[in-house]
Parts: C-alpha cells; structure tokens; sequence
C-alpha cells in the first residue's frame, strides 16, 4: 500500500511540474524500505466455506457477498449501484461512495 502511494504522490508531482506549479518534485526521494518482518498469513475461504456463507444470507446480504467475493468489487462501488446501472447481463460501476 505504501509503495501505491508513493507511486501516486510521485505521478501528483510529475504532473504538477508539467504544468509549472511547483518548480521540484520532492517526491523523488521517497523509498520503499524492505519488509523486516513476515506478513501476517492470509485465510481464505475454502469453497465449502464460501457455499455455507452464501446459504445462510438473505436475497440482499446475498448479492452483496457475491459482488464483493466473486465479482471483486470494493464496498463503496457496491454501496453506489443503483437499479439503471444494470443491463442484460452486466453491471456497470459508474459512480462510488
């Protein structure tokens, strides 16, 4: 997550200087410094697991869950879809909370 940051500032930056509002790019200094310790370990839900969650959700818990396990969308994009942000087949994120 800091290395997306630092990624960020330093794009903010780049672009800042192109436009002639800021005459350095202080940015350019930040590191990354290397991980000293383990992550934590990551659980994952088996497919048993993931069934059983499913199963005992009502309609709307249930939607949520499986857009935001099986489909990958972030809590704010789920928060924001309204009914005209559906067609056929599809769902498409146009707005975020």
């Amino acid at each position: 997550m800091v290395s997306h940051l630092r990624f960020r500032l330093r794009s903010i930056f780049e672009l800042a200087m192109s436009e002639g509002v800021v005459d350095r790019n202080p940015a350019v200094a930040l590191f990354t410094p290397r991980q000293c310790q383990p992550g934590r370990e990551r659980l994952v839900l088996s497919p048993e697991q993931a069934a059983l969650m499913i199963g005992v959700l009502d309609l709307r818990e249930k939607v949520i869950a499986r857009l935001a396990t099986w489909e990958g969308m972030r809590p704010g994009e789920i928060l924001a879809l309204q009914i005209g942000d559906q067609d056929d087949n599809s769902v498409w994120v146009r707005r975020r909370v």
